[in-house]
């Protein structure tokens, strides 16, 4: 492999699982293959318009239900 090529397409900036999983096996990619680059991209400039960072923090917030 000449490169790692990194693609962060999270909405979440913190708490984000995906980025670090990646940031752990990139770590570890360069510590193998320090000679070689890692390629970021990160489209987060044009977010997809129906997943925001509210939506995935509703995704994962436990609901309440109140007595009626």
């Amino acid at each position: 492999m000449k490169a790692l090529l990194r693609i962060d397409y999270s909405s979440r900036i913190k708490s984000s699982h995906s980025r670090e999983l990646a940031n752990y096996f990139g770590k570890n990619w360069q510590k193998e293959n320090p000679n070689k680059k890692v390629v970021f991209k990160v489209p987060k400039k044009q977010p997809l318009p129906h997943i925001q960072h509210d939506t995935i923090v509703g995704f994962y917030t436990t609901t309440v239900h109140l007595p009626p």
